[in-house]
C-alpha cells in the first residue's frame, strides 16, 4: 500500500481551510488507489527554528534535538508528499518556512528523489501565485517531481465554499497523484538541470575537502556514476529491487 504524507501549515486544526482542502483531495486519493495519507500539523510537534550553524552542510546532519528527526522519518517513508499552506501576505505560513528552513540541506542531497509531490495553498484572493511556485521550487530542489499545484481561495471567487467546485478541483488534483503513485515519477528539465548543477558543486566540495557530510553521501549513495537525474532515478528502482 502506498503511503502519502501531508504537512498542513496552519494552526486552526481540523478548521482550517487548508486542512479541509487537502483532506478533500486525500480522501479521493484514498478511495480510488490502494494508498493511506498521514497528515501532519504544526500544533503536533516542536520544531525550533534553523540558527544558520551550518552544521548540517558540513557533517550532513542537524544537531538540533526536537521532533525534526520524526517528520524527516515521515517524509522519508512516503511515496508521495503534500505540502499545503495558507497564504500569508503572498507566501507560505511561518510554520511550515521553519520546516524548509530545518530541512535546508536536503536539497543538495536530493533527499526526495524519486518521490512524487503536490502543492497545495488557500487564500482569500490573491498571493497565492507567489506561494505556490515557491513550494513548487522546494520540492524540486530536494529531488521530488511536482505532478500538480493548485489554490482554493474562500473570497474572491468564492471556491472553498463551494461543494461542487471542491469536488471537481479534488479529482483532478486526486488523478494527478494517483499518476504518480501508480506509474512511478518521471524526470524533469528543472531536475536535471538541478542535479548537473549539484553534481558539479559535489565534486569542487570532494576536491577542495569541504562539506565532507554532503559529498560524501553523493559517494556513499552512487549520486557521482550518475550522469544525469535519470540515472539516478534508475539507480534507486535497482537499489529497491535487491
Amino acid at each position: 500500500m502506498r503511503k502519502i504524507v501531508a504537512y498542513i501549515g496552519s494552526r486552526r486544526g481540523e478548521s482550517s481551510n487548508t486542512y479541509k482542502f487537502a483532506k478533500s483531495v486525500l480522501d479521493f486519493v484514498s478511495a480510488n488507489c490502494d494508498s493511506t495519507y498521514e497528515i501532519i500539523r504544526p500544533e503536533d510537534f516542536l520544531i525550533n527554528e534553523c540558527e544558520g550553524c551550518q552544521v548540517c552542510f558540513r557533517e550532513g546532519y542537524c544537531i538540533k534535538d526536537d521532533d525534526i528527526k520524526l517528520i524527516k522519518n515521515k517524509l522519508l517513508g512516503a511515496d508521495f508528499i503534500v505540502l499545503a499552506s495558507p497564504v500569508y501576505v503572498h507566501n507560505i505560513s511561518g510554520d511550515l518556512k521553519v520546516l524548509i528552513d530545518r530541512l535546508g540541506y536536503w536539497t543538495h542531497l536530493l533527499k526526495l528523489a524519486g518521490k512524487g509531490s503536490a502543492v497545495l495553498t488557500t487564500n482569500m484572493s490573491n498571493g497565492h501565485n507567489t506561494a505556490l511556485n515557491y513550494l513548487e521550487m522546494v520540492l524540486t530542489s530536494l529531488g521530488s517531481q511536482v505532478v500538480t499545484k493548485y489554490n482554493a481561495s474562500s473570497h474572491y471567487p468564492n471556491q472553498l465554499n463551494d461543494e461542487k467546485w471542491i469536488k471537481a478541483s479534488s479529482n483532478i488534483i486526486g488523478y494527478s497523484i494517483i499518476d504518480s503513485l501508480e506509474h512511478g515519477v518521471k524526470s524533469t528539465q528543472k531536475l536535471e538541470s538541478l542535479f548537473l548543477t549539484l553534481k558539479e558543486m559535489m565534486i569542487k566540495y570532494r576536491e577542495y575537502k569541504i562539506n565532507y557530510g554532503e559529498w560524501s553521501y553523493w559517494n556513499d549513495m552512487g549520486y557521482f556514476d550518475c550522469e544525469n537525474f535519470s540515472e539516478l532515478l534508475e539507480l534507486q528502482n535497482r537499489s529497491a529491487c535487491k
